[in-house]
Order: C-alpha cells, then structure tokens, then sequence
C-alpha cells in the first residue's frame, strides 16, 4: 500500500505541469458554475437554460483542450467520456468527440530519434521515399507514408519519443482517480474503466502485440469485402509498425458524405453479428476508427 502511495505521488511530482494545469482547469470549471448558480435565480427560465448552455460549452472547451494537450492516457479517457451522452451535457459530449480527430503530430526530428533508436542510423536506405509529413498522428503515435526499394508504398506507424514516459507517470494517477473517485459516480465502474483504459493504452505502446493481433486477424475467415493490410515483420518493433498502404477514407467521414449509407451499414453489422462463422471481437471502452476504401 505504501509504496502504491508512493509511486502515485513520484508520477504526480514527476508529471507536475500537466497535473497542475488540470487541478487549474477543474477550479476554473467549478467556478463557472459557482457563478451560474450565483446568477440563475434572477433570470427566467429562458435565460437559465441560456446561460447554462454557454456555461457548459465553455467548461467543455476547457476539458477538451486540457486532455488535447496532456495526452495519451487523458485523450482516452476523453474518448471515453464522449461516448457517454447518458450522462454528459450535449456541450461537452460534442467537444470532447473531437478527440477523435487526428492531433497535432510532432516534428520529424523527433520522429527521426525514434527511427534511429530502432533501425539505426542508416535507416532512410530501405525506403526508396519517405514522407517527413505525417499523414496522421493520435495520441500515442503518428503514421508517414513511405515507398519501399522494391516500389512498395507502405504505412509506417511511429510511436511518439514520450508516449512511454508520460504513461508510467499518468497510468499511476489514473488508477488512483479510479479508486478514490468510484464511490462518486454511479453511472459506471470509474475503476473498472480506468483500468481499462490504462491495460489498452498498455498494449498500444507495444506494436508487437498490434502486428500479433493483425496476424491473427488476417487468418480468421472473413468477407471479401474486408481487407486486411499485408504486414512486414522485418521492419517492425515494439515502437514501429509497417504495413502495407491503403488509399481510403474513415468510415464516419463516408457516412457524413453519403448520409444513406447508414442504413446499408446497419444492416451490414447486423448480418456480422448475427453470422454463425466464428469471430474475433475486441470490445473497447472508447470509440475505434474504421477505414472504408
């Protein structure tokens, strides 16, 4: 117990920046309130329900941003919280669901580091290309577009230098937030879903298990219409991910496009679980990205 004590409080002196900017949030956020419940009583029912509005979408732009920039562990459980409609106001549920949009990927250079530290510093003569732009970037890591010697274009997946360092340090707060804070909400196990988030952050920081999960994937008996990546072992590490690439779009952003696709893609999930063949299901506590190509 005590050195469970002291590691949570080695992670919060260690991480103190990102900590006191959310203790500095959280005061900011409850005082927001403080000062609608101040003024509600002199207003009508109209201009309550206005200003609890405005008071709401100012405390969600406030989290949003806050777990933006603190990252990896935050961002998930940001993710989490946008999925929760039930207990969320519509403000926040919004804002938070951008979270669920690509972040801001870091410099190259960075990037470079980490290529360096897993292939060496040779690295750039197996790719005949590589793109220094990051075509995408989460939380954890950010992918770059790349052409192999042999004329192969490749997705090469690259996990962020401080994703490791800011999850021994966040993953020891989240757990205690967990334990101390599930007595105050009834909506849900708030443990349970921290340790949750915490084991599938774990596993994302190791690419292995991902190209393992991929591997066993791709030799389930699946649809023609669903297409796994080709994965190239020799390439890949715990910190690096190279498949092969496929031009696509985000299934969300097809159906925001093609809004009576929805029906088509309901009853296509329909038919998948209703399917007798046997499937491998990964239930998740936040919302997962689908490619359509």
């Amino acid at each position: 117990m005590l050195n469970e004590l002291f590691d949570t409080v080695n992670s919060v002196v260690t991480g103190g920046e990102r900590y006191l900017s959310a203790t500095r949030v959280g005061i900011e956020i409850e005082q927001s309130y403080r000062a609608y419940r101040n003024q509600a009583g002199e207003l009508s029912p109209l201009e309550q329900r206005k200003l609890l509005a405005q008071t709401h979408h100012k405390g969600a732009r406030k989290l949003t941003q806050l777990f933006h920039d603190n990252g990896a562990i935050w961002v998930k459980f940001g993710q989490f919280l946008s999925s929760r409609s039930d207990i969320l106001p519509m403000q926040y549920v919004a804002e938070l669901e951008k979270l669920q949009d690509d972040a801001k990927p870091v410099s190259f250079r960075r990037i470079d580091e980490v290529l360096t530290r897993e292939w060496g510093s040779e690295w750039r003569q197996r790719f005949a290309e590589f793109n220094e732009q990051a075509v995408a970037a989460a939380s954890v890591a950010q992918v770059h577009k790349a052409v192999l010697k042999t004329g192969e274009p490749v997705a090469v997946k690259v996990q962020l230098p401080h994703a490791r360092k800011l999850f021994r340090q966040d993953s020891m707060v989240f757990k205690a937030l967990g334990t101390f804070g599930a007595p105050l909400i009834s909506q849900f196990d708030l443990k349970q879903v921290m340790e949750q988030i915490i084991t599938m952050t774990m596993q994302e920081l190791d690419f292995l298990t991902e190209e393992s999960n991929l591997r066993k994937f791709s030799a389930l008996p699946h649809a023609d219409l669903i297409y796994v990546p080709r994965m190239y072992e020799q390439l890949s590490t715990s910190r690096v991910l190279v498949t092969e690439w496929i031009d696509g779009m985000r299934l969300t952003d097809y159906l925001n496009r093609h809004p009576a696709g929805r029906k088509i893609c309901c009853a296509s999930c329909s038919v998948v679980m209703c399917s007798r063949s046997p499937v491998l299901v990964s239930i998740m506590p936040i919302p997962i990205p689908v490619i359509f190509w």
